[in-house]
């Protein structure tokens, strides 16, 4: 049998070489991932150096937005308010008709007049703009005393949001229930219909009870409410306190 010829050792050699050369990076490309595993440390060590960054709100268009600073407030003022008896009467209708002038509207009101038996006395609530409360309380004048001012502050804005977002959930989910129904490639038992009919009236009456909620912290929120409480001014007669 004939044998086959092998190659020179000398030739395999030269295969070899450049079989390793092939695999071995150049210089240039290994001096590159030195420098660049470098740079790879030093951003992490800076990344881990530097203090973490406030959260950014981003907006549809895809571009940062400054978070929404709107807070919903919830403000209540009760005012204990003291002026002359024979005044009370005429300051109480003054400070109603303010109201009415301005960006205001009365909720509940009362007057007492004086009698033998018992001093005058006048309550007022109220709803006002907080633009218009300086000019609600300047219809109190000079006469009167404003003996106590209690303010308190409820934020109302997680509830807000709360509701805005369930508002827009429920109504895309109504929606596409809507859509269900309107399918005519698709084949429903009328069990079936029954059922997509039924979730859609249960998820309306959600959506309305959320609309309704929305628009009490819309009341509470946009005016600030204002109870005052009117009472005569006391004097000293025979060294004893009386109305």
């Amino acid at each position: 049998r004939a044998e086959q010829p092998q190659a020179p050792l000398a030739q395999m050699d030269v295969q070899a070489e450049a079989a390793n050369a092939s695999l071995k990076k150049p210089a240039s490309f290994a001096a590159q991932d030195k420098a660049a595993s470098s740079r790879t440390r030093m951003v992490k060590e800076e990344a881990v150096a530097a203090p973490a960054a406030a959260p950014v709100a981003v907006s549809p268009a895809g571009g940062a937005a400054a978070a929404p600073a709107r807070r919903f407030l919830a403000v209540r003022h009760n005012m204990q308010v003291e002026s002359p008896a024979a005044e009370l009467a005429g300051l109480w209708e003054s400070v109603k008709a303010a109201c009415e002038r301005l960006d205001c509207y009365v909720e509940g009101s009362a007057l007492q007049r004086e009698t033998s038996h018992a001093a005058a006395s006048a309550y007022l609530t109220m709803r006002v703009n907080p633009r218009d409360f300086a000019m609600l309380t300047a219809a109190l004048g000079g006469n009167a005393k404003v003996l106590n001012h209690q303010t308190a502050t409820d934020d109302k804005t997680s509830q807000v949001i709360d509701v805005a977002a369930q508002i827009k959930n429920r109504s895309e989910y109504r929606d596409s229930l809507r859509e269900l129904l309107r399918e005519k490639n698709v084949k429903r038992s009328l069990q079936d219909l029954m059922e997509i009919r039924d979730t859609m009236s249960q998820v309306q009456a959600e959506i309305d009870a959320a609309n309704t909620q929305r628009a009490l912290l819309e009341i509470e929120t946009a005016k600030q409410l204002v109870q005052m409480q009117f009472q005569p001014t006391r004097v000293i007669v025979s060294g004893t306190y009386s109305p």
